[in-house]
């Protein structure tokens, strides 16, 4: 997938709201993999309590705002809030001209009570917001048959994957791959 360029001031009653993915709290094994998140402010994933998934081999460019959690966040607002289980694996986080260059892979502070998270292999500009406590050692859901490319993941390698024609892209394509390739 290509997820890019959430609207920013568009119709939403909250004012600005320019948002990549959300991850609902019923969601379960949710697999967002191979895929392109560009320009959006947040919710590049946005994982709810009560989500599960993996987030495998994905590229994260230009998210914005200033908080750090504006890449994958998976935070609970209350205590009694379900836990989220989350593999975050060969993924890379790449800052653009407004991006937090402190921002972490994934943030989950606080954790909701019971939540696991698996990573392996990430690069992002900072440590994981993350307690040790909630850290698991081996992936929360079965390895994949073929494993991700890796954090060292280019947008070269992605390109031929990514998007709903890759071998006929549209001018919008054309033009986000260009402004994340520059």
């Amino acid at each position: 997938c290509i997820i890019a360029e959430g609207l920013h001031r568009s119709i939403h009653p909250e004012g600005p709201h320019s948002m990549g993915m959300l991850v609902g709290g019923g969601g379960r094994d949710v697999v967002v993999r191979d895929s392109l998140f560009a320009a959006n402010h947040d919710r590049n994933i946005r994982w709810l309590p009560g989500s599960s998934g993996r987030m495998l081999g994905t590229l994260v460019y230009g998210w914005g705002g200033d908080a750090r959690s504006n890449t994958t966040n998976a935070s609970g607002d209350r205590p009694d809030d379900p836990p989220v289980l989350l593999d975050l694996i060969g993924n890379r986080f790449i800052p653009g001209p407004a991006g937090r260059a402190d921002a972490p892979a994934i943030s989950a502070s606080p954790a909701t009570r019971g939540s696991r998270f698996h990573l392996r292999d990430n690069a992002a500009p900072a440590e994981p917001d993350l307690s040790p406590d909630v850290l698991s050692d081996a992936p929360l859901a079965p390895a994949p048959d073929d494993p991700p490319a890796g954090s060292s993941i280019t947008l070269d390698q992605l390109t031929p994957l990514i998007g709903s024609r890759p071998w006929e892209r549209n001018e919008t394509d054309l033009r986000v791959l260009e402004g994340v390739r520059t």
